[in-house]
């Protein structure tokens, strides 16, 4: 549960918070378990951890038919209303009330259709506060309301006038400037977006690969990367570095989608592609993130 709070204050600290096109859907399933989703003609497969993400969303009402692995549950249609952005769900058997949706941001659940029609319910207090204000409330840390700071325009230089056919060239001779050594180029500065309190910095991603390196097996990799984040996110080449230390694509398929969460450079995320060897992994992957 507590590894489930932590992916969902991920996600919902990066919802945006007006309506924009295109927007995502990210479902995760309590408890962790494979299922597929079928929406809008296309069917995305979650990780055998159970997270999915449904990209490139244009609709205010979206039907999403879940289905699990060998038919081990039946079939679950759900009619959800994402208002035009970005929406977080926790996927859940509630019992007698069947399979349900849970948001995130609003706190209700809605249930799979029946017969007569499916009803959302809230759970808890019905707060109408964003969940980010709630966990920054609870956790006594207002950083975690900080928006990112936004990266200052480039000064471009003035353009300068083109010489007229009738311009002559001077005749004084003019000083032949001194050639100076180009300045080395400084590395692009990555903004923090407002999800992040900061940026892994080099001293501590160098030392989150050693410990990675270090352990023993799969699973315990994957959790060394996570004691990293404490609410930092990662570069796109770091991710990539750390996916390359994994052994197979089922691992970095998994990797990849759970870290989707944690990393500055969405718009790049795409071009993990690469670390992949087999080419219906890497398919799997580019339905997920185009």
């Amino acid at each position: 549960m507590k590894h489930f709070v932590l992916i969902a204050w991920a996600v919902i600290a990066g919802l945006r918070l007006s309506a924009q096109s295109p927007f995502f859907i990210y479902v995760q399933s309590e408890p962790a378990t494979a299922f597929s989703v079928s929406c809008k003609g296309q069917t995305l497969r979650s990780s055998q951890t159970g997270y999915l993400i449904v990209s490139n969303l244009t609709d205010t009402v979206l039907q999403l038919a879940v289905s699990f692995p060998d038919k081990k549950q039946p079939d679950q249609l759900f009619v959800v209303r994402t208002q035009g952005s970005d929406q977080g769900y926790l996927l859940k058997d509630y019992g007698d009330k069947g399979w349900g949706l849970l948001d995130w941001r609003q706190l209700l659940v809605t249930y799979a259709e029946r017969p007569t029609n499916t009803r959302a319910e809230p759970i808890g207090a019905t707060n109408k506060e964003d969940f980010a204000v709630l966990l920054a409330k609870a956790s006594g840390d207002s950083s975690l309301l900080a928006e990112s700071p936004k990266p200052v325009a480039e000064e471009k230089p003035a353009p300068q006038p083109k010489p007229t056919p009738d311009s002559k060239p001077l005749l004084e001779p003019q000083p032949v400037p001194e050639k100076k050594p180009a300045p080395e180029p400084k590395p692009a500065v990555i903004p923090v977006p407002s999800y992040c309190t900061s940026i892994l910095t080099e001293a501590a991603f160098k030392e989150c690969v050693t410990k990675t390196e270090e352990a023993k097996s799969e699973t315990s990799k994957v959790a060394v990367v996570r004691a990293f984040i404490n609410g930092r996110c990662f570069t796109i080449e770091q991710v990539k570095t750390l996916a390359m230390l994994l052994a197979t694509d089922e691992i970095k398929y998994d990797f990849l989608l759970e870290f989707w969460t944690q990393t500055a450079e969405r718009e790049r995320y795409l071009s993990l592609v690469s670390v992949f060897g087999s080419s219906g992994t890497a398919d799997r992957f580019k339905e997920m993130f185009q």
